[in-house]
């Protein structure tokens, strides 16, 4: 993954490092350990339904831990072991591990040769990478469904500040005539034809076609051909008629 785009995220979230060098982790946790905690607390926020899995900073757990002579250090993988594994099943990812499989390599497995802990931190490691994965999967999923939507701003007439937000595919109609229409002008919008015009959003364009008597406008001037699709870019203007009623294709 590009450094600079897993730096600056996407909308307002950040992309995970997917791509660990894992056996740095395991021999020097301890320094690089906060940044695992923090990519547990993003991944597993995201799907999470309350604050109350929520883990403590890293550095007052380190504190706990001296001061608890290493019992902290045990409750803080099971925590980690578990949020993992439940945020996983969210995901639709299978994570072998519970929170006591690293309890019982943290401490019992530190009598096979003083292992037991670097196992611990090997598998912590895995699966917060695995974790990533399917988060940024995720987030970089919704952005591009985010990007394939569209939306009419009126920024004058009738719906002035109106905000209508257009799917893929969807069209809406505009005109008096509210047995064919969807977006309804009163009878006083007499420069509004009962069938005035059709707009369609697809793969980011919108495609419209006037029907109308008096006309609609492409960015003030253009006035559309009638009964003939025009396809227009995000940022152009469009106006009905005499121009009381104009839209905004954002």
């Amino acid at each position: 993954m590009n450094e600079n785009f897993r730096n600056e995220g996407v909308g307002n979230h950040r992309l995970l490092e997917e791509d660990r060098s894992i056996w740095k982790y395991v021999l020097f946790g301890i320094f690089f350990l906060p940044e695992i905690s923090a990519d547990v607390e993003t991944a597993c926020g995201l799907v999470e339904e309350s604050g109350a899995d929520e883990s403590k900073k890293y550095w007052p757990q380190v504190l706990l831990t001296i001061v608890t002579l290493g019992v902290y250090s045990l409750y803080w993988y099971y925590c980690q072991g578990e949020r993992i594994r439940r945020a996983g099943e969210k995901y639709g990812l299978f994570i072998e591990e519970k929170g006591s499989t690293y309890l019982l390599w943290a401490f019992p497995g530190i009598l096979l040769f003083l292992a037991g802990p670097f196992v611990a931190r090997y598998l912590l490691v895995y699966n917060v990478q695995k974790l990533s994965r399917v988060y940024n999967y995720r987030i970089l999923h919704s952005q591009e469904q985010e990007s394939r939507r569209g939306r009419l701003l009126c920024i004058a007439g009738t719906y002035c500040n109106v905000k209508l937000d257009m799917e893929q595919g969807m069209s809406i109609r505009m005109g008096r005539n509210r047995n064919l229409c969807n977006l309804v002008f009163p009878n006083s919008d007499e420069d509004v034809s009962r069938n005035h015009c059709l707009i369609r959003f697809e793969d980011g364009y919108y495609y419209v076609t006037d029907y109308s008597s008096q006309g609609t406008y492409l960015n003030s001037s253009q006035r559309l051909v009638r009964e003939k699709e025009t396809k227009c870019s995000p940022g152009s203007r469009l106006s009905l008629g005499g121009g009381k009623n104009v839209f905004i294709l954002q």
